[in-house]
């Protein structure tokens, strides 16, 4: 597990603590904010401190995609692809970006500055 410095992330949490478990999504992204995604002892400290089972924790993190448990790009780009985008092109757009990034739908560039999604 790499080395993370949690002294911002401590100090960061205190505002959460007292609100506990409802206060579990605006920490994490608070956390996120910190270290540009969710390493497993960051998301450790954030269960810890509001005494939210690790279960409940991945729970979230994996439910919302603006939550990242790897390294994301610093510039995230999501494109619709649902229907009602599809008609409008959305499927078109995404592979023109994907084109010019170089980069496949739901990856991130080798330097990490970008992140191609697929939003439906």
């Amino acid at each position: 597990m790499s080395d993370y410095d949690l002294a911002p992330l401590r100090e960061t949490l205190l505002e959460f603590v007292p609100q506990g478990r409802i206060a579990l999504l605006p920490a994490l992204h608070a956390a996120q904010k910190l270290y540009g995604f969710l390493p497993e002892k960051v998301a450790k400290e954030v269960g810890k401190a509001l005494k939210v089972p690790l279960a409940d924790l991945y729970g979230v993190i994996e439910f919302y995609g603006m939550l990242y448990s790897k390294p994301a790009g610093r510039k995230i780009i999501k494109v619709c692809t649902d229907p009602s985008c599809a008609i409008y092109g959305g499927e078109e757009i995404l592979s023109s970006i994907c084109t010019h990034l170089k980069l496949n739908p739901n990856t991130t560039s080798e330097d990490r500055e970008f992140r191609i999604e697929r939003a439906t």
